[in-house]
């Protein structure tokens, strides 16, 4: 009898040291649970954080950027014999200096760079197949610097012998209520790449985004002469 006795509370003992044990386990694991789910969202929280910037005022002066992809969607534009489209972007992207300067709603363009491997380059890949020699070439470009000397509300343009660019537009607009930045010609960054899909166009309006301190301005339409849309758009980093 004692023995059936001790059998019988000895298992009983047992059911309740697993009871015990299964508690104890069960905790430990809705702890570590909390602990790790805890820890899951303080990352997440930690990586937007890090990853999402707040917008900067538009106020204040705005530098080139990423120049390279605006430049090779002008290529793509273009129709540059072989590689030259390839070397214009190369020789151009570590070339041109850009910039906004934003006052409210007054925006003014600034552009200026050494145009001297440029003519080079550029009579190379295009201006040998349309002109007999580099001095006619040179001839036909009077055009434009006669062209950017008479744009309104503007300054500058090229030097005597065209070995400079420094061009300087004022009378933008921007309009933070349909988020767009107007000027009375399109924006210039060579004689073949204007930011505008039809050259015969004026008075062009780029829609606007802001993301932290990029500012990236885009256009798109239709181009008459060679009937197709096109799509540009220019980024610019706050100094």
């Amino acid at each position: 009898m004692f023995k059936s006795f001790f059998k019988k509370y000895s298992i009983c003992i047992a059911f309740l040291l697993l009871f015990f044990l299964v508690g104890c386990a069960q905790k430990n694991v809705e702890k570590t649970t909390k602990e790790s789910s805890s820890a899951s969202v303080s990352k997440v929280e930690k990586t937007t954080q890090e990853t999402s910037k707040a917008p900067v005022s538009l106020d204040g002066t705005w530098k080139v950027h990423n120049i390279r992809e605006t430049l090779e969607r002008f290529a793509i534009y273009q129709n540059f014999k072989e590689d030259g489209g390839l070397k214009l972007v190369n020789l151009l992207s570590s070339l041109i200096n850009a910039e906004l300067t934003i006052n409210g709603t007054d925006v003014q363009y600034h552009i200026a760079y050494d145009n001297t491997e440029v003519l080079k380059l550029d009579y190379e890949v295009s201006g040998s197949y349309n002109y007999d020699s580099f001095d006619e070439y040179i001839q036909h470009l009077q055009i434009t610097k006669d062209y950017l000397s008479k744009l309104p509300n503007s300054s500058g343009g090229y030097n005597d012998d065209l070995t400079a660019v420094d061009l300087t537009m004022n009378g933008g607009v921007l309009d933070p209520n349909k988020g767009t930045i107007s000027f009375e010609r399109a924006l210039w960054l060579t004689p073949n790449f204007f930011l505008i899909p039809d050259p015969a166009g004026t008075s062009p309006i780029y829609e606007y985004t802001l993301d932290g301190d990029i500012l990236t301005l885009k256009i798109s339409g239709y181009d008459k002469w060679e009937e197709n849309n096109k799509y540009y758009f220019i980024q610019f980093k706050k100094e």
